[in-house]
């Protein structure tokens, strides 16, 4: 994909980015860092299997710099440690931002792909910095991902119902509502653990749980008891009541059976 580096500039330090193709193919992209001159580096970018790379350079802060089709990248640092955008030695961002799109197209796909390399922020430590000591990639976020698989999900206190897929991510799916009622004694029975709501309960007011009075969702909690225990006691006693008097009519009917017989005797 590109040509050997000019032999005066010194190799420092190779790292990988890894990204997604829009298949969802993982692709890896090598960038190596030379350096130039004294606090000046060029990072060059090439990928195996891309049959055309290209990048666009701009910076955010004083001026917006493009070199469209260039694989080249090169940056350099201020005495006071900022990060800059240099082209043909003249310094075109003392603030700001420094990114780079790179667009590539991939053997067997006509279509062009693009993705955003962020460097970091002049006078920042959120990008490419400049330090006395070993070169090192403290860090390298991308935010693309393969297929996945839903594997798992969970439900918080709110609702929310959130699937862990197999390539790692984690996304909301859908969110459980509940319902509050102005007058929930005014709700109509509607079976044992079901009512419906009536003119008496008032509309339902559907909304998030937990918010503006509504109960929160515990989720893999096994409720103890929905029924009102004081009832429940009220009809168990009245039903013991009933049968010790039905059984009482049987008692007084068998002896007075047996009294005819003795009589019939």
């Amino acid at each position: 994909m590109i040509n050997d580096p000019d032999p005066k500039m010194r190799r420092g330090h190779v790292t990988t980015i890894k990204t997604f193709d829009d298949q969802g193919v993982q692709r890896e992209f090598k960038m190596e860092f030379y350096k130039v001159r004294d606090n000046t580096w060029k990072a060059r970018l090439s990928m195996t299997d891309a049959t055309q790379l290209s990048a666009d350079v701009s910076g955010t802060g004083g001026q917006n710099t493009q070199l469209p089709g260039n694989t080249e990248l090169e940056f350099g640092f201020t005495p006071d440690g900022k990060l800059v955008y240099v082209s043909d030695g003249v310094d075109s961002m003392n603030s700001g931002k420094l990114n780079a799109k790179v667009s590539f197209r991939i053997a067997g796909n006509p279509a062009v792909q693009s993705f955003d390399l962020n460097l970091g922020e002049a006078g920042m430590v959120d990008g490419i910095t400049q330090f006395s000591s070993d070169f090192t990639t403290k860090a390298v976020k991308q935010d693309g991902y393969t297929m996945g698989y839903l594997e798992s999900f969970s439900i918080d206190n709110s609702g929310t119902i959130t699937g862990v897929f197999s390539n790692g991510v984690r996304q909301p799916l859908a969110r459980i509502a509940t319902t509050v009622f102005n007058n929930p004694a005014g709700l109509d029975k509607a079976g044992d653990t079901m009512f419906a709501y009536s003119m008496n309960s008032g509309e339902p007011n559907i909304g998030e749980a937990g918010v503006q009075g509504r109960g929160k969702i515990n989720a893999g909690i096994l409720e103890m008891s929905n029924v009102d225990l004081s009832d429940q006691f009220t009809d168990m006693i009245v039903t013991q009541r009933g049968f010790q008097a039905n059984s009482r009519t049987i008692t007084t009917s068998d002896q007075m059976i047996q009294e005819v017989l003795g009589l019939k005797r």
